[in-house]
């Protein structure tokens, strides 16, 4: 089965988004969404955030009656840390609360240049109504990893539309994508 005529990208967010659409079985379609969000370390990184932040709610509120969806990346805070507490964790937690999103916390991912584990940065966050996601698994031991945080994975059961209906994306298939 060809993948190419069940996937396409949109124009939503900028640079720091990317989003991608799986044309799925009996119009379920899935919005997979790749963000990262400033650290605090560059420059006008709190205006940053929340621009992003406010982009990613936009497609949220878009594409949510219309698409389950899975937002995927680093997010530079630490939602699972109580301790931690400033505006730019408080207005991506509203974002989360107020959009319905869901997230696990598996423990730290972000190492330090000492190999200290320090703090948990990168997450599912996902809106998947009946699909029920796997925890999310943090890739610890890979081998060839050069980043400073360990890759994660989240498996989900999803249909995808046969590929004969959506053979170069049909009217079929027109007709259940968001414009």
């Amino acid at each position: 089965m060809k993948l190419d005529s069940m996937i396409r990208t949109l124009d939503d967010g900028r640079e720091r988004i990317q989003c991608v659409e799986v044309l799925g079985k009996e119009n379920n379609n899935l919005l997979l969404i790749s963000v990262y969000l400033p650290s605090t370390g560059s420059r006008d990184h709190y205006e940053e955030f929340i621009d992003t932040i406010d982009q990613l709610n936009e497609i949220v509120l878009k594409y949510q009656d219309t698409h389950y969806m899975i937002i995927g990346g680093d997010l530079n805070e630490d939602l699972g840390n109580s301790d931690r507490i400033n505006k730019r964790k408080d207005y991506l937690e509203k974002f989360v609360k107020e959009t319905g999103l869901k997230y696990d916390n598996e423990g730290k991912k972000f190492v330090k240049v000492n190999g200290e584990e320090c703090s948990e940065l990168d997450y599912f966050l996902h809106k998947l109504g009946k699909i029920k996601p796997t925890h999310k698994q943090v890739m610890n031991s890979t081998i060839n990893n050069t980043s400073d945080h360990h890759p994660i994975k989240m498996k989900i059961l999803y249909g995808i539309s046969n590929d004969t209906d959506c053979k170069n994306l049909t009217k079929d298939c027109k007709n259940r994508a968001v414009k």
